[in-house]
C-alpha cells in the first residue's frame, strides 16, 4: 500500500480480503451506485474502534453517519473502503458557486437568532459580527474597509503568529484607534501555550497591551487568562480556539470564571454547535467560518515541533502536516528487520517467505520533499494518522444556519494570508450576512469572491460531518489552487484620470482588469496602459516596471487593488 488516505467518519462499505501478497486489499464499494467510489483504504484490527465505528458489533457512531459493516473473522486484519456519495458532500468547490459544485444548506426557520418575518413572509435573522484577520496594519485597513465589524491582531511573541506578523507597539496603537474611529472592535491575540521559561514574561506585555485599549483578549492558557482576569477586570476575555470548547458544560466553567466570549472547536458540527447555544443562551458563541483548518485538534500540533523544533503552540508552526508523505508496511521478512522494529534478535531459522503475508508489524511514513529516503515509524490508533492536507474551510453554504443558531461572531482565519485576501473575505462575507438577515440569499458577489482568491479547495468540514473524505482532505498536492484573481501591481498614486503602477505580476493590453474597492469592482482598459515614458505597451512584464492605465473614478489608494482577472480570458 504506497498511500495511506485517511477519511473521516462518513458511510462505510464492507471489504473483502485477499491473501497472497503479503497484505490485505480492499473492494471499493460505493454506498451510491451513480457516484464513484472514493479511493481510500485503512488497515484495520479487530476488537478497534476508529472513526466512530466498532468492527465487531457495526457502528455506535454518534453523529447518525450511516456507517455499516462486516466484522474479520478473529485474528485477521482488513481494509475498509470509504464510500460516500459525492453528491452529498457540502464542500464549496472551484468554479462558479450559484449552481456548480455548492450545495447551500437550506434554513430552517428556527433558532435564536431568528428575530421576525418581513411582510412577505420571508424569515428576518439576527446580524451576527465578522471578525476577520489583521496581519498588519495594511490588513487591519482592509478588513475595516471592506465590511468587517471586528478586527483580530497580535504580537509576534504572544499569539500564534510569529511568522507573516507584521504589527508592532505603535502599529497597535494606530490599529486600535482606527478601528474604533469606524465604530469598530479590535481584539488582541494572547494565545500562546507558554512553557514556564517563558510564561514569567507574560505580564508585562500583557500590561503594555491592555494600556492600549483593546476590546477584548482572545486567550486560551488558563494560567493566563488568571492573571488577565485579575489584573485588567474592565479588558473582557474571549476564550480561543486552542482551548478546545466542545460542550455546553465547558462553556458554563469558563463563563463562571469571567471569561465573555468562547471560540467554539472547529471539530464541532451544526447540531452540536446549536445544542451548546441552546444550553448557553447568555454566552456569546464564536465560529470559524472560513480559513485554513489544521489537521489536529484545534491546531494542539507535535509534528511541527518533531520534525523541525518548531513548536506551533507558540506560533512557530512549519506546515509540516502540508508536506509529501508516502507509507510503506513492514513485515518480518528478515531478522535485521525483526530487530530494528522489536529490538529483539530473531530466531536463526526464521524463512521470510513463509511470513510475507502475515499482517505486517507496523508502518513507516517518509517525507519525500524534504527528507527522503528518512523513513520515520508511523501507528494509528481509533483516530487514525494526522499527517494530512487539509482543504480550506468555507462555511458559506451554512452560513445562514449558523445565524439561525444565533452564533454572535463569524470568524475568518487567515492572518497570514495577502492584505486582499482580508478585505476579499470580509467583503464576501459582509454581502452574505446582509443578505440573508433580510430574508434575501446569499449575492454572486460573495461566490466570486471566495472563488477567486487562491486557496487548497473548500469544504465545510466538520460542521457537516456526513462529508466524504476527499471533500475534506486534497490528497494530491500541499500547493494551494492560484485563483482567478491574481494581484498584478501597486497604485502609487492616481492623476489627470490614470492611475500609476508599480508592476508584481505579469499583465497585457488584453488581459482581464479591475481595482478592487471596498464598493466592488471597476473595470479597467488594458488598452489604454502606457510605459513610464508614457508611450503605449502591450505588457507589463513583471516586478520592475511602471505603467499607468486610465481610471476616471476616484479610488482610495491604501484600499485599493488592482487584479488581472482570469476567469474570462
Amino acid at each position: 500500500m504506497s498511500d495511506l488516505n485517511l477519511p473521516t467518519c462518513g458511510s462505510w462499505a464492507a471489504s473483502a480480503i485477499e491473501a497472497g501478497k503479503g497484505r490485505t486489499e480492499a473492494a471499493l464499494l460505493s454506498a451510491d451506485p451513480l457516484q464513484p467510489a472514493l479511493n481510500v483504504m485503512i488497515k484495520i484490527r479487530p476488537n478497534t474502534h476508529i472513526f466512530g465505528l466498532t468492527m465487531n458489533s457495526g457502528c455506535d457512531c454518534s453523529s447518525s453517519c450511516g456507517c455499516s459493516s462486516s466484522a474479520p473473522a478473529a485474528g485477521e486484519e482488513s481494509y475498509l473502503a470509504h464510500a460516500t456519495s459525492a453528491g452529498e458532500a457540502g464542500a464549496a468547490a472551484a468554479g462558479s458557486a450559484a449552481g456548480k459544485g455548492i450545495r447551500t444548506m437550506p434554513g430552517t426557520g428556527k433558532g435564536m437568532g431568528v428575530i421576525g418575518k418581513s411582510e412577505n413572509g420571508s424569515i428576518l435573522l439576527k446580524k451576527p459580527e465578522i471578525l476577520a484577520p489583521a496581519g498588519s496594519l495594511q490588513h487591519l485597513y482592509m478588513a475595516c474597509d471592506y465590511g468587517a465589524d471586528a478586527v483580530y491582531a497580535g504580537i509576534p511573541r504572544w499569539s500564534l503568529r510569529v511568522r507573516g506578523n507584521g504589527f508592532t507597539r505603535d502599529d497597535f496603537e494606530k490599529g486600535i484607534n482606527y478601528a474604533h474611529s469606524l465604530g469598530k472592535k479590535f481584539f488582541a491575540v494572547l494565545n500562546v501555550i507558554p512553557h514556564v521559561r517563558r510564561s514569567g514574561s507574560f505580564v508585562p506585555a500583557l500590561d503594555e497591551v491592555a494600556a492600549l485599549k483593546p476590546d477584548a483578549f482572545i486567550m486560551a492558557d488558563p494560567g493566563l487568562i488568571d492573571q488577565a482576569l485579575e489584573r485588567h477586570p474592565d479588558i473582557p476575555v474571549h476564550l480561543s480556539v486552542q482551548a478546545n470548547t466542545v460542550n455546553p458544560g465547558t462553556v458554563r466553567f469558563w463563563q463562571k470564571l469571567g471569561v465573555k466570549r468562547c471560540i467554539l472547536a472547529r471539530e464541532l458540527s451544526l447540531t452540536e454547535i446549536e445544542m451548546i447555544r441552546n444550553e448557553c443562551p447568555d454566552m456569546e458563541l464564536e465560529v470559524f467560518v472560513h480559513g485554513a483548518l489544521c489537521i489536529a485538534v484545534s491546531g494542539r500540533c507535535l509534528i511541527s515541533g518533531m520534525l523541525a523544533r518548531r513548536d506551533a503552540n507558540v506560533g512557530t508552526c512549519n506546515n509540516a502536516c502540508r508536506w509529501n508523505y508516502r507509507v510503506k508496511d513492514l513485515h518480518l521478512e528478515d531478522a535485521a528487520t525483526v530487530q530494528r522494529i522489536t529490538g529483539m534478535r530473531a530466531p536463526a531459522d526464521i524463512n521470510p517467505l513463509d511470513l510475507r503475508d502475515a499482517p505486517a508489524l507496523c508502518s513507516e511514513i517518509e517525507e519525500t520533499s524534504r527528507r527522503q529516503g528518512e523513513w520515520m515509524p508511523m501507528e494509528e490508533d481509533e483516530h487514525g494518522s494526522y499527517l494530512m492536507n487539509s482543504k480550506d474551510l468555507c462555511a458559506l453554504p451554512v452560513i445562514k444556519r449558523l445565524m439561525e443558531i444565533g452564533i454572535e461572531s463569524l470568524k475568518i482565519e487567515g492572518r497570514s494570508r495577502s492584505p486582499f485576501y482580508s478585505g476579499g473575505m470580509s467583503r464576501a462575507y459582509r454581502l452574505a450576512v446582509d443578505s440573508l438577515a433580510q430574508g434575501g440569499e446569499i449575492p454572486q458577489e460573495s461566490w466570486d469572491i471566495v472563488n477567486s482568491i487562491p486557496a487548497r479547495g473548500y469544504t465545510t468540514a466538520m460542521l457537516e460531518p456526513a462529508n466524504a473524505a476527499n471533500e475534506m482532505q486534497d490528497y494530491e498536492t500541499n500547493a494551494p489552487a492560484p485563483g482567478q484573481w491574481q494581484v498584478v501591481g501597486q497604485i502609487e498614486r492616481q492623476e489627470n484620470g490614470r492611475i500609476y503602477i508599480k508592476v508584481k505580476n505579469r499583465f497585457t493590453s488584453t488581459s482581464g482588469l479591475m481595482v478592487y474597492t471596498p464598493q466592488g469592482p471597476v473595470t479597467l482598459q488594458g488598452s489604454t496602459m502606457l510605459d513610464k515614458h508614457d508611450k503605449p505597451c502591450e505588457v507589463a512584464p513583471g516586478d520592475g516596471y511602471y505603467v499607468s492605465l486610465a481610471c476616471d473614478q476616484q479610488l482610495d489608494l491604501r484600499t485599493a487593488v488592482l487584479l488581472r482577472d482570469d476567469r474570462a480570458w
